[in-house]
């Protein structure tokens, strides 16, 4: 699997498993390759924060900065008011607030989600109905990394079998960005894309260059109308810090 930073034929993911009774919540923790800024999560580092955050639960009980159910009274639902309590350790360890560095904001994640999970299962609910947000469906992607072109158009068509809607990694050279797209979608669209909603996002894992990135969006706006959803993560992560850079990213993106 391949990215503009790292290419790997295997991955080792974290799984947080938590369980309350008989209601259990599962939440998941990539860890792809570390990279400076971005990913800066391994496994020991989520069995040491884990465990952190269960001799905090053990230490309670706790304030927390954050009414993660509002809609939910916890009075009277014993096991609420537990899932609230493991929502309220989070914020006694410094390590795991959200603000934090990268490190500890991935081993958050996987730990909220593993509550969200659990809460959702005792109240029956889906979890965005705990968020509040309306039942709209929300497209799956299926991702495409960085490969030989033969092999992203293996991949991509065999990611159709699943759904319509493809992530496709690229890298920091323009042509090549337009390349892969010509030949994917000369693949799956051989007539042409006359679809009424995108159905493809680029994931550059902040490697383009304002000349790339003003590159590769003409071509999109001229050979991909209605095609693209997003371009994600096209700019370095640091580029907060470079001042120049900064004000040219920001006409590219008005």
């Amino acid at each position: 699997f391949g990215t503009s930073h790292s290419s790997t034929d295997s991955r080792i993911n974290a799984l947080v498993a938590i369980r309350l009774q008989a209601v259990h919540g599962r939440g998941e923790i990539g860890l792809p390759p570390k990279k400076p800024g971005v990913y800066e999560a391994d496994l020991a580092d989520c069995t040491a924060i884990f465990s952190q955050w269960v001799a905090a639960v053990a230490a309670g009980p706790h304030d927390t900065l954050y009414d993660f159910f509002p809609a939910i009274a916890a009075d009277g639902d014993a096991v609420m008011g537990v899932i609230r309590a493991l929502f309220a350790a989070l914020d006694q360890l410094p390590a795991l607030d959200p603000r934090g560095p990268a490190t500890y904001r991935a081993v958050r994640s996987g730990i909220e989600s593993a509550l969200w999970d659990l809460a959702g299962h005792h109240l029956g609910k889906p979890v965005y109905s705990l968020l509040g947000l309306p039942a709209a469906v929300r497209p799956g992607y299926f991702t495409v990394g960085l490969d030989t072109l033969d092999t992203m158009v293996r991949n991509a068509l065999a990611g159709q079998r699943y759904t319509p809607f493809l992530k496709i990694k690229m890298d920091g050279d323009a042509d090549k960005c337009i390349e892969i797209l010509r030949v994917l979608r000369a693949a799956i669209f051989p007539n042409g894309f006359t679809g009424a909603r995108p159905l493809w996002s680029i994931d550059a894992n902040s490697a383009w260059t304002p000349a790339t990135a003003r590159a590769v969006l003409a071509a999109l706006a001229t050979d991909y109308p209605g095609l693209i959803y997003m371009v994600e993560q096209p700019f370095p992560y640091d580029v907060a810090a470079r001042e120049a850079d900064l004000a040219e990213w920001r006409a590219i993106k008005a």
